[in-house]
């Protein structure tokens, strides 16, 4: 596929992704995804976020790990 389409793919995951945090996160921290890398054959990606406060970042990765299958 084209590197055109992959990156297409990637801006659907990281939206997606955003979507979902913004549906069933608990708010008690702002999780922001900043982009999502996805594998040359498109079976695995990569997403990238930032979590404000600082001190909420623990439990935002936890977050983000037990819902990673739901994305």
């Amino acid at each position: 596929m084209s590197e055109h389409r992959k990156i297409q793919i990637s801006e659907v995951i990281a939206h997606t992704a955003a979507e979902f945090i913004k549906r069933e996160s608990n708010r008690q921290s702002l999780i922001t995804i900043t982009r999502a890398d996805i594998s040359p054959d498109f079976k695995q990606a990569t997403i990238f976020f930032t979590v404000f406060p600082e001190s909420e970042e623990m439990h935002a990765i936890e977050f983000m790990k037990r819902n990673r299958k739901n994305f």
